[in-house]
């Protein structure tokens, strides 16, 4: 695969990873045919084993935080991936109107558009395995599971807003097969082949779990797309957001949005349409010399106080201290 998959931390956005020849001590993950890799931080270590083939891609990632760490995805081309989190938490991705949130022991699968996605991780060990594919090889899996469907539009159609489907549990045939894909010791011209029956064995469980969920015909369902366009158009209007006109505004209960809302995107829509305020107020910080109370304004934040108390705890760092790193 060509695609370029760059990850870098947010403080530290020059240094990439450096490849290593000892296994990583970290993770409690051990893949034989992997390329290994590491990139550091200030109260964060990222380390990396790859196996990359001619149209397949496994990354695990083991990240030891001390401090939480906003970290930068960014992708040259769209790219379907799928994401189990194996320990830890992935707090959330961002770009396009699809934050979620990863736990221990959940996994889904996500379309990304090309261009920057952030994610952060709070203090702790995470470890988080990561499939990738090319288009062809999404259309062979979509014929067998019809449930990726959504996932093949999105990249057919080059569309610029991610998609992330809904959230399944890793059970214990799922752990069977990583552990069967992780341990693989195909010579390298068979490699390929073997990990993209792997997954196609994980996306059949997958599938089985999102039919025991709720059904796509589903009215509150089919319409978060829309309501999530609308809190793009609208973050920075406090009245326009709150949960209950939302509600109102697509004939829906706030119970069910509510409902329906955090079981698509992995958190409530409150957090989300704080997320929409700070990737905002970073733009605001990177391009302009505004003051902080004229951006807390411009990004839906009532008080220059409010705005900062959410970015810190979002990014890690005070907005003074962003605009000065960038």
């Amino acid at each position: 695969m060509e695609t370029t998959f760059k990850l870098r931390f947010i403080e530290n956005p020059l240094r990439g990873f450096e490849r290593v020849e000892a296994p990583i001590k970290h993770s409690g993950y051990r893949i034989p045919k992997a390329e290994r890799a590491q990139l550091e931080n200030l109260d964060a270590g990222l380390y990396r084993q790859a196996v990359k083939g001619w149209q397949f891609t496994m990354h695990l990632y083991t990240a030891d935080v001390v401090r939480g760490q906003t970290l930068s995805i960014d992708l040259d081309q769209p790219q379907v991936l799928f994401i189990f989190q194996l320990n830890g938490r992935l707090n959330r991705l961002l770009h396009g109107g699809a934050p979620f949130g990863l736990e221990k022991g959940e996994y889904c699968g996500c379309y990304l558009p090309k261009g920057e996605h952030m994610l952060n991780l709070g203090p702790g060990l995470h470890e988080t395995l990561v499939f990738g594919f090319p288009y062809g090889c999404l259309v062979w899996l979509a014929g067998l599971h019809p449930a990726l469907a959504p996932l093949v539009a999105a990249w057919k159609a080059n569309s610029t807003r991610s998609l992330c489907l809904l959230k399944a549990n890793i059970r214990q045939d799922e752990r069977r097969t990583i552990a069967r894909a992780t341990n693989c010791h195909k010579p390298t011209g068979e490699l390929d082949g073997a990990l993209k029956m792997c997954l196609s064995r994980l996306l059949g469980f997958y599938q089985l779990q999102l039919a025991q969920q709720a059904p796509h015909e589903d009215a509150a369902v089919d319409m978060l797309p829309e309501v999530q366009h609308h809190l793009e158009t609208h973050f920075a209007d406090a009245r326009a957001v709150t949960l209950s006109a939302v509600a109102e505004r697509f004939g829906l209960t706030a119970s069910t949005l509510r409902k329906k809302y955090v079981a698509r995107y992995g958190l409530t829509m409150a957090a989300a349409v704080t997320a929409l305020r700070i990737k905002a107020a970073q733009r605001l910080l990177h391009d302009t010399e505004l003051t902080l109370e004229a951006i807390a304004e411009q990004a839906g934040f009532e008080y220059a106080q409010s705005l900062c108390r959410a970015f810190k705890l979002f990014t890690g760092v005070t907005p003074a201290d962003y605009r000065a790193q960038h």
